[in-house]
């Protein structure tokens, strides 16, 4: 299907849901068997839209497009100047910078084009990119002296974008500041293994201070260490890692496994690791299994190298405790008491949920035959 004006229709489609920022440019000019069309405009969003197309082939980029952003980017800063836009300290405005809230139409035609790339949709021929380069410079720049208000509204996103990027890594710099800090000091609240050898060594950590508790009585002091962390830790899924630094007991794994942070990312230095086993000992129970998740998560996000070298363990208490006469017997999980019960037929037992490490809650305060109750 045809419209009456051609890709100046589809630029009012590509932005019909969007705020428009400018109006459109359009421009269309041939020299030489060489031609092009091209419908411009900008909106408030934070990205960039191109349809791009030779000899009414779609394509996904190519010297045609290098050319148009070339002409945009040169005709933009010799604007920006001239008005006083940009002052004598400023950098000039970038390519990247003129990509956000883009939208760009761009039909090519020329005798016998040269495309690359694995689906063959480049453009490769390199007198497009000074062809288009120069007939979209001559009319850009007029258009840009004859609309001055959608001028300035592509200069003031393209500082806006600027800006952003400036705060981003500034946010980055904080990072790398706390990078180059040797984070000698352990957590207060790790209670270390007194051995120094790293592959005798491993680390429980454990889901706040009552587990700790007997956790701490039960180990082997010489080789295990136990670190508690405050119920669910921070998800990182979608977590940069200067805000993930920002966690306590995020940034207090980091300092107790012997991890580095250099560069804006984790290091893992397998001389420096403090233990051979990082074991997460969470609840049996959903909250649990919640929290080995975000462990892991974090894990697997910053430094995946320790699961992927085998340092990373999880324990996984029972769920319930049975208990009969003298006897005790640990079951995993609802399968497994099932199988007890019918193990057990019409003997008697008490049944009691494991909430955590040493912590039982009874479930019936009566006997139980088989799993079922008096």
């Amino acid at each position: 299907m045809t419209s009456k004006n051609g890709i100046l229709d589809y630029i009012k489609d590509l932005n019909s849901n969007k705020t428009s920022l400018t109006s459109i440019f359009y421009t269309e000019n041939i020299e030489d068997r060489i031609g092009v069309k091209i419908a411009m405009e900008y909106n408030d969003t934070y990205s960039d839209t191109y349809k791009l197309y030779t000899n009414s082939i779609p394509n996904s980029g190519g010297t045609h497009l290098t050319g148009f952003r070339t002409a945009l980017t040169t005709s933009i800063n010799e604007y920006a100047r001239d008005k006083g836009l940009l002052k004598e300290k400023d950098a000039n405005i970038t390519g990247e910078e003129l990509k956000e809230g883009l939208s760009l139409v761009l039909s090519f035609i020329m005798p016998d084009p040269v495309f690359s790339g694995q689906t063959k949709d480049v453009l490769s021929s390199s007198e497009a990119r000074t062809i288009v380069q120069r007939l979209v410079s001559k009319d850009l720049k007029v258009w840009l002296d004859n609309n001055p208000k959608d001028a300035k509204a592509i200069v003031d996103k393209a500082m806006l974008a600027r800006a952003a990027r400036e705060k981003a890594k500034k946010a980055k710099e904080t990072v790398r500041k706390v990078d180059t800090k040797k984070r000698t000091i352990l957590p207060g609240t790790l209670s270390d293994a007194n051995s120094k050898n790293r592959n005798e060594c491993e680390i429980f950590i454990v889901e706040g201070r009552s587990a700790e508790g007997p956790t701490k009585e039960a180990r082997n002091r010489n080789t295990q260490a136990v670190l508690p962390v405050r119920g669910k830790i921070l998800n990182t899924l979608k977590t940069d890692l200067h805000k993930a630094l920002g966690n306590k007991e995020i940034s207090a794994m980091i300092d107790a496994f012997g991890l580095e942070v250099k560069d804006g990312k984790v290091i893992v230095d397998e001389s420096k690791l403090r233990y051979g086993k990082i074991i997460i000992t969470a609840d049996a129970d959903v909250d649990g299994s919640h929290i080995r998740i975000l462990f892991l998560t974090f894990i697997w996000k910053f430094a995946p190298e320790l699961i992927e070298k085998g340092y990373i363990y999880a324990a996984v208490p029972p769920l319930y405790k049975a208990t009969w006469g003298t006897n005790i017997k640990y079951l995993k999980d609802d399968v497994a008491l099932e199988t007890f019960r019918k193990t057990m037929k019409s003997k008697n037992f008490e049944l009691g949920r494991m909430k955590g490490y040493e912590e039982v809650w009874p479930l019936p305060t009566f006997p139980l035959i088989g799993g079922v109750a008096n």
